[in-house]
């Protein structure tokens, strides 16, 4: 079997550390990254919980929080509290992008529907209760019309149908259209239509384009809509003392999605979905995981 990797497999499989391979979504990783793999491999460790992963689990909490806060950059005596506190999540790593932009509008579908009358919960009552108790015709989620696929795919799995993630025009640089953005939402507070997220885009998959983080930041406090940033290609940048600036206002989100098996240069299947720890959403993101 190796043998036929090594003589079938191999000479015919993308060589991403060709300085002719063009591909921003996966390149070559450090050499040692190999060795780590097979270690990590052979350990075989289950970090959905302690009984199957003991020290792993500890670890992933650390990376977490260190990711946590590249982006949020909250003060130390928040991570002495939350980073091993088992009562709180920092965030999660997930199975790919598509998976973490799915966790973020999960969270941010079950925010809009609060407990009322003898409805407990979407998660317990399903979304037709939900809806009906809340008296919601429709949920839809906000963003460029650059948005990456999952986000359609988040829809259909969350029964709000993939139609309703909705595309926004972009302006002549690219970006998210505010005016646009602000007249859609004004006219869906007038029909019963709730907006589940609004999704800022940090590094297009085709074009590398960033949305304006600060303004769609400021919008979503205007109307208590939640703010995803989809982060998976353009989130790294944070690392570069030159380029960080071009993410500034990522730190107002409620949950951002990193790739790091992109500008991380990690193995591929290394994401991560991050958030920020508000105290409504604490114990959604919590239920989701136990």
């Amino acid at each position: 079997m190796i043998t036929d990797i090594i003589d079938e497999i191999a000479p015919r499989a993308v060589n991403v550390a060709s300085p002719y391979f063009i591909g921003h979504m996966t390149s070559t990783i450090p050499f040692f990254m190999v060795h780590l793999k097979a270690i990590t491999a052979a350990l075989n460790q289950n970090v959905i919980k302690m009984e199957t992963s003991k020290v792993l689990s500890i670890l992933e909490k650390q990376i977490l929080a260190k990711m946590h806060r590249m982006i949020y950059k909250n003060k130390d005596t928040f991570y002495q509290a939350h980073v091993q506190n088992t009562q709180t999540a920092l965030g999660v790593f997930t199975t790919g992008g598509t998976t973490a932009n799915l966790t973020a509008l999960w969270v941010a579908r079950n925010k809009i529907f609060k407990p009322k009358d003898d409805f407990k919960s979407i998660e317990q009552d399903g979304i037709f209760k939900a809806m009906t108790t809340h008296n919601v015709k429709q949920v839809v989620v906000l963003v460029s019309e650059r948005g990456h696929f999952s986000l359609k795919k988040a829809g259909g799995i969350l029964g709000l149908g993939n139609e309703n993630i909705i595309p926004v025009d972009v302006d002549h640089n690219r970006h998210i259209d505010l005016k646009k953005l602000t007249l859609l939402i004004e006219k869906y507070k007038k029909d019963h239509t709730k907006i589940a997220a609004i999704v800022g885009i940090a590094g297009a998959t085709e074009t590398g384009i960033i949305d304006p983080l600060p303004q769609l930041a400021d919008i979503c406090e205007t109307y208590n809509i939640h703010f995803h940033v989809d982060a998976a290609w353009g989130g790294p940048v944070l690392l570069s003392e030159k380029h960080a600036h071009l993410l500034k206002g990522i730190e107002r989100a409620d949950s951002v999605t990193i790739d790091c098996h992109k500008q991380f240069y990690m193995p591929m299947t290394s994401i991560e979905i991050l958030d920020e720890i508000l105290d409504e959403q604490e114990a959604i993101f919590k239920d989701l995981y136990k």
